[in-house]
């Protein structure tokens, strides 16, 4: 089976789910739970955390606005290590000023996009912002249900970041059936429209379109 046929297909079962998942308002309560959960739970568990053995070998992390557990996470990774660069894009209000008054974080050390209004917004603008030279090592640190439809436009956008999932432990929280509706609809979207490498992204997209960057 060609690749075009394959993510053909991969189309055809997400957007089944997707329609189980709309429909699932007739469903009993405690079922339509346990979907939602399982459609969130796949988008969270997709990525680990890119390995790192040698920190001075990370130049910076790029954060999408959207949460400030996002930006608490890369507050925490910069503090650790003295030299990474954080790169807010598309921040709300509350996150820049997190970031900017952070403890122990010069100024210098952060660059904010504020023009970004969506995930592949954020990754064509921070990659013009950034211009990443050869050897570079970038995280992306974002919602680790996030992350799937953010790493592939990142890499559509030809920035090869590594992941860094955030766990909001959405999968137990209410707005588990919101997020996982938003998800999967907005990978079918990028996908549609060329805004990322695979209609579902995986470590193996990731590696195949590094080869052929």
């Amino acid at each position: 089976m060609s690749d075009t046929s394959r993510n053909l297909w991969r189309a055809v079962g997400l957007a089944a789910a997707l329609s189980v998942a709309g429909a699932s308002v007739a469903l009993p309560a405690q079922t339509r739970t346990r979907l939602d959960r399982s459609l969130v739970s796949a988008l969270e568990t997709r990525f680990a955390r890119a390995p790192v053995t040698d920190w001075s070998r990370i130049t910076g992390v790029v954060v999408p606005g959207g949460t400030t557990v996002r930006t608490a996470e890369a507050i925490r990774l910069a503090r650790a290590h003295p030299h990474l660069r954080i790169v807010l894009t598309g921040p709300g209000e509350s996150e820049v000023q997190a970031a900017l008054g952070a403890e122990g974080i010069a100024p210098a050390r952060i660059q904010v996009e504020p023009h970004a209004i969506n995930t592949y917004e954020n990754a064509v603008r921070s990659h013009e912002l950034v211009a990443p030279k050869a050897g570079e090592r970038w995280l992306l640190v974002t919602s680790s249900y996030h992350m799937p439809r953010a790493i592939g436009a990142f890499y559509r956008a030809g920035f090869f970041v590594e992941p860094w999932p955030v766990d909001e432990g959405v999968r137990h929280g209410a707005m588990a059936a919101g997020h996982a509706q938003h998800e999967w609809l907005g990978l079918i979207a990028y996908w549609l429209r060329g805004r990322t490498i695979a209609i579902f992204p995986g470590e193996r997209d990731l590696n195949a379109h590094r080869l052929r960057g």
